[in-house]
């Protein structure tokens, strides 16, 4: 066996290697919706796998936390393949999470021989029926909401276009990746 990277196409493998009550960026990116890279034990049929987040904001284990083969390649694939692309977009540290509870103690031991910290994370999702439209704050009088759309994007005559253009080079693989999937959503 070898870590190797699947092809966006084929992410749809790794659907039921996730965790139902995972990470919304790691559904996300299996589902096409969001930019990532997805590297698994087994092409054909994954069992457990690295995503890399598109914004390069980090990496998910996903699927079965003791597969040995996969543990024992890790540090390897981590440092031939990962660390060497990490350096070249400018990324100092390599910061992993587990899909569910059970990669968090093996994580800590597959990377024992590195220096590794922790911490506590908060998630907390708005449900629509506790959503309270009264409670939105006004827009204050002369600013209007646009939908950043290609015009918006391309209109060079607006003022602090580069930190729009910034935002979206941030959280997406591409201007018109995140136009695409904008109009499929209706974002």
């Amino acid at each position: 066996m070898m870590i190797t990277e699947l092809q966006q196409s084929d992410f749809h493998k790794c659907a039921s290697i996730l965790n139902e009550q995972g990470q919304i960026e790691a559904k996300a990116i299996i589902a096409g919706i969001n930019p990532g890279r997805v590297f698994v034990d087994d092409v054909s049929t994954p069992t457990t796998g690295l995503i890399w987040l598109g914004n390069n904001d980090g990496f998910i284990f996903i699927g079965d936390e003791n597969n040995e083969q996969f543990n024992q390649e890790i540090n390897a694939f981590l440092d031939d393949v990962i660390a060497p692309e990490a350096k070249e977009v400018g990324l100092a540290c390599f910061e992993g999470v587990g899909n569910h509870e059970e990669w968090n103690p093996m994580i800590e031991s597959l990377l024992a021989q590195r220096e590794v910290g922790s911490w506590l994370q908060r998630v907390y999702i708005l449900q629509e029926e506790d959503y309270q439209p009264n409670l939105e704050p006004l827009l204050a009088q002369g600013y209007t909401i646009h939908k950043m759309d290609e015009v918006l994007y391309n209109n060079k005559a607006m003022k602090n276009i580069e930190f729009l253009h910034a935002k979206i080079d941030e959280f997406w693989s591409s201007p018109q990746h995140f136009f695409n999937l904008s109009s499929r959503f209706m974002l």
